[in-house]
């Protein structure tokens, strides 16, 4: 049987606090990475890269939902973001890798099968991949899939999976 590795755990901060996190990850000796706006524009990070490869995500979004006009497709975005429900100022999620082949959502489909071919299966589903990136502060552009559960559960109650589409040193780097 094979393992899979555990990619990252995440820690929201609300808008306009991240570099607070930042200060107090730094306090409590972890060096701590810019990594970059994300390609829908909602939410930034920074990185703290554990020896193995873990990270801890520290992520805000950019603003609060306050800041979009009421209404707007931006708002809308906001407020039906995966994350959007979830308490600011903590720990919400976390991903293991997805050692699938290919750029599609081999793990959704071979995890609904399998919840689908087994009677004593728990009754957890995973929805069709969706392509994410984030622009790093050099300017690189980084890809990867994301594949979360349904709606149905509970945010950060079960993993979520990431497979990289560019090579995962560059999502990683420690600089």
């Amino acid at each position: 049987m094979s393992l899979i590795p555990l990619d990252h755990i995440i820690h929201l901060s609300p808008p306009g606090k991240l570099n607070d996190t930042i200060s107090h990850f730094k306090e409590l000796g972890f060096e701590v990475f810019p990594g970059g706006t994300h390609a829908d524009g909602l939410t930034e990070n920074a990185l703290v890269v554990l020896a193995d490869g873990v990270y801890i995500e520290l992520i805000q979004f950019t603003q609060p939902v306050s800041a979009y006009p009421e209404g707007s497709e931006a708002r809308h975005k906001r407020e039906t973001h995966w994350w959007a429900s979830m308490k600011e100022n903590g720990w919400i999620d976390f991903a293991l890798g997805d050692l699938t082949e290919g750029a599609g959502s081999l793990v959704a489909e071979a995890i609904n099968a399998r919840a689908r071919d087994e009677e004593d299966a728990a009754n957890v589903r995973y929805d069709e991949g969706i392509e994410g990136g984030r622009v790093k502060p050099d300017g690189e552009t980084i890809r990867w899939v994301v594949t979360f559960p349904s709606k149905s559960l509970t945010r950060g109650g079960v993993p979520f999976f990431c497979k990289d589409l560019t090579p995962r040193e560059r999502r990683v780097s420690m600089a």
